[in-house]
C-alpha cells in the first residue's frame, strides 16, 4: 500500500485531535478567585478598621492611633439582636468601671438588615442603649471579614502590644471576661456592678432563631388556612404573605403567623409598612396558648419583645395583624 496517503490519513487525525483539545480547553470554565478572609484569634495581630461607614460618639479615628496606649475591647454587634442587647449592660459597666484605667471600648455595629445600614437609626439605638463608647459602622462588612467574623456578639481583646489576646463568641462568660480585662490592666480593686442585667439558661431555650426571608428562611412553611396540627419549631405564615430576601410582608387582611416554642421569652424583628413600602404602624395582637394577651404596636424596624415570661416551658404564640403591613425579618428566643 502506498505510505503517503497513510501519511495523509495520520496528519488528518491529528489536526482533529488537536482542534479537539483546543475547543475543549476554550470551554472550560474559568476558576473564579475563592476569598478566605483573615481568621483573627488568639495570638494573632489587631487587624486594622476596613472601610467604616461612619462613627457614633468619637470622631473618625484607626486602631494604629491607640494601640500601645490602650487596651482595646472589640465588640461585633448589632441593634436588633438580644444576644447583643443582653451583653450591652456589661459593656457598659466595663465601660465605666475601667475606661479611666486604659480601656477603650469599641462597638463594631456590622448590620444584619439593610435598615440597620441608617446612622441615624443607629445613633438612635446607642442612645436607647446607654452606649457612650466609640461605635463604629460597618456596613459593608469590612472590618467583620477582616476578622473573619461570623457571630454576633463577638469579643477580642487587645493588649497594649497590638495582639489578641482573649477571643469570646456570644453572650455569657462575663466574668470571665471582665477578669481578662482586669489582667491585662493590671487591675485589682474591686469587679464591676452591672445594672439591668438579663439573666438566661440556655439550657432550656431549645427553639431556634427563625429567618423569615428568602435568603435565610429557617423553619418556616406558607399555609392559605390556619392548620390543625402544628410541629414545633416551625413558623407558620397562614394567609397573603409576601416573601423578599430578608423578610415577609403581610399585604392582605387576615394573616397570622403561628409558632410552638420551647423557652421563656420571645422577640422578634419587625417593622410596620404599608402595601407601598412606606413606613407606618401596625397593630398586631398577640396570643399566647389560645388566650388573648395583648396588643403591640409595630413601627420602626426593631426588636420588640413578644412573651416575657415568669418561667420555661412549651407554648404555642400566635400573632395576628389588624391591618396588611407587617413586615417579619426573625423570631429569636431566650
Amino acid at each position: 500500500m502506498n505510505k503517503l496517503p497513510r501519511l495523509f490519513l495520520l496528519c488528518l487525525v491529528l489536526i482533529g485531535i488537536a482542534s479537539s483539545i483546543a475547543y475543549l480547553e476554550s470551554t472550560k470554565p474559568e476558576i473564579a478567585e475563592i476569598f478566605t478572609p483573615t481568621v483573627v484569634t488568639v495570638g494573632s495581630p489587631y487587624q486594622e478598621f476596613q472601610s467604616p461607614s461612619g462613627f457614633v460618639n468619637s470622631e473618625p479615628f484607626q486602631l494604629a492611633d491607640v494601640v500601645g496606649k490602650k487596651v482595646i475591647l472589640l465588640d461585633f454587634w448589632t441593634y436588633s439582636c438580644i444576644n447583643c442587647q443582653r451583653t450591652t449592660p456589661y459593656l457598659n459597666a466595663w465601660n465605666e468601671a475601667y475606661a479611666d484605667d486604659g480601656l477603650l471600648i469599641v462597638g463594631i455595629h456590622s448590620p444584619e438588615f439593610e435598615l440597620e445600614k441608617v446612622l441615624e437609626i443607629v445613633e438612635a439605638a446607642v442612645n436607647e442603649e446607654g452606649i457612650t463608647y466609640p461605635v463604629v459602622l460597618d456596613n459593608e462588612k469590612g472590618i467583620w471579614n477582616a476578622y473573619g467574623n461570623r457571630y454576633w456578639p463577638r469579643k477580642y481583646l487587645i493588649d497594649l502590644n497590638g495582639n489578641v489576646v482573649y477571643d469570646l463568641i456570644g453572650e455569657g462568660s462575663y466574668e470571665e471576661t471582665e477578669n481578662k480585662i482586669r489582667e491585662v490592666l493590671g487591675i485589682t480593686d474591686e469587679m464591676s456592678t452591672p445594672q439591668n442585667t438579663i439573666e438566661t439558661d440556655f439550657s432550656k431555650v431549645t427553639s431556634p432563631e427563625t429567618y423569615f426571608g428568602s435568603n435565610r428562611a429557617s423553619n418556616l412553611a406558607f399555609a392559605t388556612i390556619e392548620p390543625l396540627g402544628l410541629n414545633n419549631d416551625v413558623a407558620y405564615a397562614v394567609g397573603e404573605w409576601e416573601q423578599g430576601e430578608e423578610s415577609i410582608l403581610a399585604t392582605l387582611e387576615g394573616t397570622s403567623i403561628l409558632y410552638t416554642y420551647t423557652a421563656k421569652n420571645v422577640y422578634m424583628v419587625a417593622s410596620g409598612m404599608n402595601t407601598l413600602k412606606n413606613p407606618s404602624t401596625v397593630e398586631v395582637e398577640v396570643w399566647l396558648d389560645g388566650e388573648y394577651l395583648k396588643t403591640i404596636t409595630i413601627g420602626a424596624e426593631t426588636l420588640y419583645p413578644l412573651i416575657e415570661g415568669t418561667d420555661y416551658g412549651t407554648h404555642t404564640l400566635k400573632l395576628i395583624p389588624k391591618t396588611p403591613g407587617l413586615e417579619l425579618f426573625t423570631f429569636t428566643f431566650g
